[in-house]
């Protein structure tokens, strides 16, 4: 008699066994045994599992913090740019009425181009900031799925074959 469908079944990470499915009598599963739909036949150790989820979640906190540190960086950033545009037409009006020298004007046209360059160099690294957050939750999620992938469950009613445990 052939059974009208057969499954393979594994972990799809691998580590340590921490427990076995046991049956009536307190005895763990064997070959033969019934397994109902759901019903977990064995187990990885979680403690793996819990310090990746551990790191990953540390990864995206420490991302995130610097993403207040970064807004602060563009605030100033953005406030010195505001400014140097102000010393930037005031240089400007001066110019146009010979009360500025042009080795002056140059030295506000400079720090005007310095400051939207800092600008432009803050927004760079927020992008950064975001992927970095981006990579760590990802880091998170596979290692909350690898956890859930610790657990072995029968994926229907079915009889135990056979048994390979090492």
């Amino acid at each position: 008699i052939m059974p009208s469908m057969q499954m393979e079944l594994a972990f799809k990470n691998g580590g340590y066994i921490s427990d076995i499915a046991r049956v009536s009598g307190n005895r763990y599963i064997q070959e033969g045994d019934v397994a109902a739909k759901g019903t977990v036949l064995a187990r990885l150790r979680k403690d793996d599992f819990a310090s990746k989820i551990s790191q990953a979640e540390a990864l995206v906190a420490e991302a995130q913090s610097t993403t207040e540190a970064n807004k602060a960086q563009l605030s100033e950033a953005e406030a010195a740019f505001r400014q140097a545009e102000r010393d930037l037409n005031r240089a400007t009006n001066l110019l146009e009425n010979r009360s500025l020298t042009k080795p002056e004007f140059e030295g506000a046209r400079t720090k005007h181009e310095l400051a939207q360059a800092r600008v432009e160099a803050v927004r760079a690294q927020s992008k950064v900031i975001e992927a970095k957050i981006s990579g760590a939750q990802a880091i998170l999620s596979e290692a909350r799925l690898a956890q859930q992938d610790a657990a072995l469950r029968a994926p229907f009613d079915c009889y135990v074959l056979k048994k390979m445990i090492e």
